[in-house]
């Protein structure tokens, strides 16, 4: 099977998000052996990890550069959007996919590609005045395109199943709980005597 996965937000260290998409983009290239990736990076002044770049290759995936900034893309894809479709139709790397996986915040449309996203949480819902304007507008947009176009939504959570089901009009057969997995680590001593002393523990 032929898949393609949208790991843009793989740059932002430090966010949850990107550790998702970090440790993902991993698991794919360690784990499956079956199927052929298609790896899309958008970015105008960011650059990918060059031993992730590096592994794509050595397993015999494609990976693809867009230098482009995400506000754009997104701006293409929820404002823009028919005009994008004629756009996407001449990216052959996209159409020939049997499914895409999209980013949290972007859905490029593409015409005859099952498509799948993963949906981190829907705090621009709950907790509307906790988000900039200009994310909130972005995300009520694409989220409208989800719910028509989407065969398939990767929750982080149950509690993400139950709002994507109570704020849109989602049948609970296309979504599925994908529970992220969980980075064990074992700090030195050293650094464990530090936090201890500043916290008077």
């Amino acid at each position: 099977m032929k898949i393609g996965i949208d790991i843009s937000q793989i740059v932002y260290q430090g966010t949850g998000v990107a550790r998702f998409t970090k440790g993902l983009v991993e698991a794919i290239l360690d784990e499956d052996q079956k199927n052929s990736w298609t790896f899309l990076f958008y970015s105008l002044r960011q650059n990918l990890d060059p031993l992730i770049e590096k592994k794509i290759t050595a397993k015999g995936h494609k990976l693809v550069r867009w230098r482009l900034p995400p506000t754009f893309i997104s701006f293409l894809t929820n404002n823009l959007r028919q005009l994008t479709k004629f756009f996407i139709l001449h990216f052959k790397f996209l159409n020939s996919l049997d499914w895409f996986i999209s980013s949290d915040w972007i859905e490029i449309p593409l015409k005859d590609v099952k498509k799948a996203t993963i949906v981190h949480d829907l705090v621009f819902k709950r907790y509307p005045k906790t988000v900039n304007q200009k994310i909130l507008k972005n995300q009520e947009k694409r989220f409208q395109y989800l719910e028509k176009e989407i065969a398939l939504i990767f929750a982080d959570s149950q509690v993400t199943k139950n709002d994507l089901t109570s704020f849109y009009k989602i049948d609970p057969q296309r979504i599925v709980v994908n529970l992220p997995g969980v980075i064990i680590f074992k700090p030195k001593k050293e650094d464990v005597k530090k936090t201890l002393k500043k916290y008077n523990i």
